[in-house]
């Protein structure tokens, strides 16, 4: 049967060791007296693993801002390369056509040539 009796006030002071003394004085068996100071135990350590888990999360959010930002700017300027690799390909193009129109003025400027030979002998020949 549980006991009846009213038990003592706790002791102001929250100490581990008061508690203990108080429930040791107040007829709790020592296992029971112990088992509750390991429950105090774990739930600190709860306490510091849920204050580390947060600076965890804290840390991860922290460092997937970072990684959004590098890949931003890694988009960025894979983007402008692009742009440059697209704007040397234009040039190399142009220089390309201007190549071919200098030849093709060449030639024209030897047919030219050719065609006032081709006269001058023509009126020779008459």
């Amino acid at each position: 049967m549980p006991d009846q009796t009213p038990s003592a006030p706790v002791p102001e002071s929250s100490e581990p060791a008061s508690l203990a003394d108080h429930r040791v004085k107040r007829g709790e068996a020592p296992e029971v007296v112990e088992l509750r100071e390991r429950l105090a135990e774990c739930e600190r350590e709860l306490a510091d693993l849920r204050m580390q888990l947060d600076a965890h999360r804290a840390r991860n959010v922290r460092v997937a801002d970072v990684l959004a930002d590098a890949a931003a700017a890694a988009r960025q300027a894979r983007d402008e390369i692009d742009r440059e690799s697209e704007a040397r390909r234009a040039t190399e193009a142009a220089v390309e056509a201007e190549r071919l129109g200098r030849e093709a003025a060449e030639r024209g400027l030897l047919a030219e040539r050719a065609g006032r030979e081709a006269a001058g002998l023509a009126l020779a020949a008459e």
